[in-house]
């Protein structure tokens, strides 16, 4: 005789606290709500968000270099920056703008602010933002969301470079586990200029790239370092500063050989675990998985970057950036601008792709040409994966942060029949 016992299996699922996605720009008149959920089930409020985006409303390549950068963790601290440089043009035409009362800012050729948002709460399962000001473009939107019990503090401020080096206070006593840079450039203004810096106790790198207004032979840089943490361009391509920086007590000491007068905006995060490092992607004909081990600890949530080239320490010709997060190899996204050097008629690109975490591409107008593409597979103990379904001859250095903060857990209840004889 069998027996039909019914058993109640209680599952239990963990999930780092910290979220990556997408949405898009509402487009009827403002003010607009953005409510972004996570639908994950969990109890996972973010402490802070972070925003990377463009000009493009679908996957795939669009004329124009454009990079926009935001960040969100009350409604009185938030930041945002936004630079442009426009496809097809006999004499360069960028722009940049930069706020600090705004998450996320887009603007015109004329430099004239057509989209902006604000933060109004960071919720239980996501956050909500208000659109100020909208436009007829349904941009999508990219993040990454950390939060977690271990964050404590979050700052978020701006400050002008004087003097070297320079210290920098919070206004509150606590010493960051992660410091993010911005350089959006002095104000709102002409010229294509943005860097983002990492810092951590142990390791920082840097990613700049600018484009400068009114040439008729384009004038386009990058530069990437890693143990730089600031290396903010002039429009002309000329390196305003090389940044070192240490995490204090109560902020950060700033120390600049060459000191710019340039506007820095800085991203500051108590708590959780971060590992900020490079690797070297592989070249023709390796395809498919690359294990990155030394993070020392699981990674949850993984942000790559790079400028499309091999390392150097000296400025490169053309002005390009890649950039890309991911959770799961089903939750990710990427992005990527080039504008040109030294074209007569200027020939800018930007593009999206949210099946990939990672892109590099050359630019051509509206159909930028793809050089390399990855996935990410998997994260485990002290490592993560990617898989390169796309590699060329060229040894490109890719930098990342690895994030893990504090998980919670979802349990979930499965009925279960089970025989007995």
């Amino acid at each position: 005789m069998r027996f039909a016992v019914l058993l109640i299996l209680s599952l239990s699922t963990l999930f780092g606290c910290s979220r990556t996605g997408s949405f898009a720009q509402p487009t009827a008149a403002a003010p607009q709500p953005s409510v972004v959920t996570f639908g994950t089930g969990t109890d996972c409020q973010p402490k802070i968000v972070l925003f990377f985006y463009n000009h493009r409303t679908a996957d795939g390549g669009a004329a124009n270099a454009m990079f926009g950068f935001g960040a969100a963790a009350t409604t009185s601290q938030r930041m945002a920056g936004f630079s442009r440089s426009t496809d097809a043009s006999g004499s360069s035409d960028a722009d940049r703008a930069v706020s600090t009362s705004l998450a996320i800012v887009v603007i015109s050729t004329a430099q004239a602010i057509i989209a902006s948002a604000d933060l109004v709460s960071l919720n239980t399962d996501g956050f909500e933002l208000t659109w100020t000001v909208t436009d007829a473009t349904a941009r999508i939107i990219n993040y990454v969301a950390i939060g977690g019990s271990d964050v404590t503090n979050i700052a978020i401020g701006t400050f002008t470079g004087s003097g070297s080096p320079q210290e920098i206070n919070f206004g509150v006593a606590f010493q960051a586990d992660l410091l993010i840079l911005y350089g959006p450039g002095n104000a709102t203004g002409n010229n294509f200029t943005t860097t983002i810096g990492m810092v951590t106790a142990s390791d920082s790198w840097s990613v700049s790239s600018s484009a400068e207004n009114g040439d008729t032979n384009m004038v386009t840089k990058r530069l990437q370092r890693t143990g730089i943490s600031f290396n903010p361009l002039a429009g002309g391509g000329t390196v305003l500063s090389e940044c070192t920086t240490v995490l204090d007590a109560d902020g950060f000491t700033q120390t600049c050989p060459t000191q710019g007068a340039a506007v820095t905006q800085y991203v500051a995060i108590k708590g959780g675990s971060y590992k900020l490092g490079s690797f070297t992607q592989p070249v023709t004909p390796n395809t498919g998985n690359q294990t990155i081990s030394g993070v020392g600890f699981t990674p949850k949530t993984l942000l790559l970057a790079a400028y499309g080239t091999t390392a150097q320490s000296t400025l490169q010709a053309n002005s390009r950036a890649s950039w890309g997060a991911g959770t799961s190899s089903a939750n990710r996204w990427s992005i990527w601008y080039g504008d040109t050097d030294a074209a007569a008629t200027s020939v800018t690109s930007s593009y999206l792709d949210r099946t990939k975490i990672f892109h590099t591409k050359t630019e051509a107008g509206a159909t930028p040409t793809a050089q390399t593409a990855a996935d990410l597979v998997s994260f485990g103990s002290g490592e993560f994966v990617l898989n390169h379904t796309t590699v060329d001859a060229t040894a490109r250095q890719i930098l990342y942060l690895a994030i893990s903060t504090a998980e919670a857990s979802a349990a979930t209840s499965i009925p279960r029949r089970v025989f007995i004889q």
